[in-house]
């Protein structure tokens, strides 16, 4: 999907109060995670279960393998790059023949390797190392992000990025990065908290916990101007998504991007931020047999309290991007709840967005004295 069609980026997850900020050097402030860990099971036969297989991010597209395309992105964008893998040979030989490096350090399931940054004037690169966390039968991402969060500066935003996703050109993720800590920023000075002082639940103030890429995949038919439906696309060749990658998803406010509708390779992201209220899949807010259920018209429940704008809009035509941005206390919640929620998309990120109206306790629970010292 060309960024140069996506505008700006992201849906945000607001917690309060805000933990004491503190300085962290720009080059471990954002970090990338790419997960790669698992072979991708549902690109078979291209892909395996079992070795000798091509790990989905190791498949060429356009002659050029995935994971090079998604870090000829990064290095521009970041400075240290982890890749979550479960199989380290064949990516190993993939990054010595991107990069010209050997192997510098290596530790147990850990290997790392120095970059050396490009300070061409046109092609300026910023990365300096990608470290390899090597590990077996994972059972979700969240597990995945926890065995490397060790490996991880504790203070550091973390980006977590898919290791089959594609973004031709620059500037998206740099955006995410942006409206992720200017949003952190403004709950810093505008309510003190810097020094510790915090302003309580009632005020307001927002820490966002999780910044996300959305993208429209919506297009509109040509001749009367109406929203296309998946079997539509799918007929006349554009991207459609199946059933149960369809949902109902609800934002804090209406916005639309500036962009045209209507070629589904290059919708733009939306224009503005929102806050994420709900966000579920189709076919379960649709299912008749749903506890609850008492007619055919799909009901989606959220608290009053996150309708602190007094709008809604709730759409069918976002696509997830499987990329978040992670604050550092959302880090230390996977630590010590990664067997709770094993899944980031289904399990943590509902949990953030049930409770980004509580505060950051309400999140952990009443382990969080002991677990966000």
């Amino acid at each position: 999907m060309p960024p140069s069609a996506l505008d700006a980026p992201p849906t945000t997850l607001s917690h309060s109060p805000n933990p004491t900020s503190t300085y962290l050097s720009p080059e471990h402030e954002y970090v990338a995670l790419i997960l790669a860990a698992t072979p991708g099971s549902r690109l078979f036969p291209l892909t395996g279960d079992a070795p000798p297989y091509q790990p989905k991010h190791l498949l060429p597209l356009g002659g050029i393998p995935i994971l090079v395309r998604l870090l000829t992105t990064l290095e521009r964008e970041f400075v240290h790059v982890f890749l979550a893998v479960g199989e380290e040979e064949g990516t190993l030989q993939c990054l010595k023949a991107r990069y010209g490096c050997e192997v510098e350090e290596e530790e147990g399931c850990v290997t790392r390797l120095l970059i050396t940054p490009n300070t061409g004037s046109e092609t300026a690169t910023t990365l300096r190392s990608i470290t390899l966390i090597r590990m077996d039968n994972v059972s979700g991402s969240s597990e995945a992000v926890k065995a490397c969060l060790p490996h991880i500066n504790p203070r550091s935003s973390v980006v977590i990025l898919p290791s089959d996703l594609c973004l031709e050109g620059g500037g998206v993720l740099g955006t995410l990065v942006h409206h992720h800590r200017m949003h952190n920023r403004t709950a810093d000075t505008e309510y003190g908290y810097e020094d510790g002082g915090g302003g309580g639940e009632g005020k307001g103030n927002v820490l966002v916990g999780c910044t996300m890429l959305l993208s429209d995949v919506g297009e509109d038919d040509a001749t009367t101007g109406l929203p296309l439906k998946e079997s539509a696309k799918q007929k006349k060749g554009s991207l459609s998504r199946e059933e149960e990658e369809i949902e109902y998803v609800a934002l804090s406010s209406i916005a639309h991007s500036n962009g045209v509708r209507g070629s589904s390779l290059q919708q733009p992201l939306l224009s503005y931020n929102h806050r994420l209220l709900f966000k579920h899949n189709k076919t379960e807010v649709e299912d008749l047999d749903a506890p609850g259920r008492t007619s055919e018209t799909p009901k989606l429940r959220m608290p009053k309290s996150l309708l602190r704008g007094g709008e809604c809009t709730i759409r069918t035509d976002l696509s997830d991007l499987h990329v978040y941005v992670l604050s550092p206390w959302v880090c230390r919640l996977i630590e010590t709840r990664a067997t709770q929620y094993n899944d980031l998309q289904s399990e943590l990120l509902q949990l953030l967005i049930r409770r980004q109206d509580r505060g950051v306790a309400a999140a952990f629970g009443s382990r969080f004295e002991t677990d966000m010292p």
